[in-house]
């Protein structure tokens, strides 16, 4: 009886997929600075194969090379991934690779520009007007601070990896677009490397980013939500909600309305978030200690060594206890809403026309979403490679 329930959610997990058009996982655990000896891992697209399991489509990027940081931007339909340097004769060059979301493939392939960025902080997303997509970094000048500069590469697969190369200002950082953090409590990658604050010198509360000086990002925090905090990290910013942390909450801009509002999040420990247009989805995390338990499913977690794709799993928690609860909120009606997946690895993957996918260890889920809540999970897929999934899209 049990296989028999389970082989109809299964069938109509997988209907309800095919109706939403074609569901593609991508696969990545950026490793940045890493040492020549240390283990790295490869990139790939998958594809559920209509059987309860999934398909590997194609490899984004090996081992080595190994990709360092990942971007994605869902108004613009394309992730960004950047591969590490890698020290050999000959050496193996960092590469800018462009993923399309609506072609499901590599669309723009580029050998990182040659002389440019030894010393990089940071890289972000930023839809430039009149140029789109783009992929800039801060690099530290000769003289700290007062020679800092942003370079930038344009990501249209039209403009030739030749001619991508140009000088943002730095007031572009306005543009700025961000995902969030991904992996089980974030831990497996994010893309928002910008710190960010409220200036003290601003009465007003604009928040502001720093290059080689301070740099107004275009937004202003009231009063009664600065209070605490002055320093803090963008979280996430796409077409309609940009969110950064503070304290035990996150403070976000709605900008279908243009006004400020906090999500205080039930979780003890403030969470590393992700935006999926005007939802921000999280996973409850708990400190260690023996009054907070243990994580659940550790049973089902990776061990040290036991794969070439990914890390162990509890290298990615990092410490942390894991319930098993995902959050998801909606900026909109102001409501969270929880799904509980008994597993702490697990994560939301994408929300989308409707349905919520989410992954627990080797499993992928879909619900539907509505203004009320959370709807019944549907298993569509089983498979080890599940596991080092952390993105997902649809083509259409």
């Amino acid at each position: 009886m049990m296989s028999r329930t389970r082989d109809v959610l299964l069938l109509s997990g997988l209907t309800a997929l095919a109706a939403h058009g074609q569901l593609y996982l991508l696969t990545a655990f950026p490793v940045p600075a890493h040492p020549p000896d240390a283990q790295t891992y490869p990139s790939s697209l998958l594809r559920p194969d209509g059987e309860g399991g999934v398909t590997e489509v194609r490899e984004i990027a090996s081992a080595r090379p190994a990709v360092s940081w990942v971007g994605v931007s869902y108004d613009e339909r394309k992730a960004v991934l950047v591969t590490e340097w890698v020290p050999g004769t000959p050496p193996t060059p960092e590469k800018i690779i462009v993923i399309d979301f609506d072609k499901a493939d590599i669309v723009k392939s580029c050998d990182w520009p040659s002389g440019v960025g030894s010393s990089i902080i940071a890289n972000w997303l930023a839809v430039q007007p009149g140029t789109g997509l783009s992929l800039e970094w801060h690099v530290v000048g000769k003289e700290p601070i007062k020679d800092d500069s942003v370079s930038g590469f344009l990501l249209d697969p039209s403009v030739p990896c030749e001619k991508s190369l140009w000088t943002p200002q730095s007031e572009d950082l306005r543009y700025v677009v961000a995902h969030g953090a991904v992996g089980m409590g974030g831990g497996a990658s994010y893309d928002t490397q910008l710190y960010i604050g409220v200036s003290s010198k601003d009465g007003n509360g604009g928040v502001y980013a720093f290059t080689n000086h301070l740099v107004p990002l275009g937004y202003q925090v009231p009063a009664s939500l600065r209070k605490v905090f002055a320093f803090s990290r963008l979280q996430s910013s796409n077409q309609d909600v940009f969110a950064m942390s503070g304290d035990e909450r996150i403070v976000f801009f709605r900008k279908s309305d243009k006004t400020w509002h906090e999500w205080r999040v039930s979780t003890a420990h403030s969470p590393a978030i992700r935006g999926f247009g005007k939802y921000l989805v999280a996973a409850e995390i708990r400190a260690p200690g023996p009054e907070n338990g243990a994580s659940a499913g550790e049973t089902e977690w990776r061990t040290p060594g036991a794969s070439e794709r990914g890390p162990a799993t509890n290298a990615v928690g990092q410490g942390h206890v894991f319930p098993g609860r995902l959050l998801i909120y909606d900026t909109e009606t102001e409501k969270e809403f929880s799904i509980s997946t008994s597993q702490g690895d697990s994560e939301v993957l994408l929300i989308e026309g409707g349905v919520v996918y989410y992954r627990s260890a080797t499993r992928l889920y879909s619900a539907p979403l509505t203004k009320g809540g959370v709807g019944q999970g549907r298993l569509l897929a089983t498979s080890e490679l599940i596991r080092d999934a952390h993105w997902a899209f649809i083509k259409h």
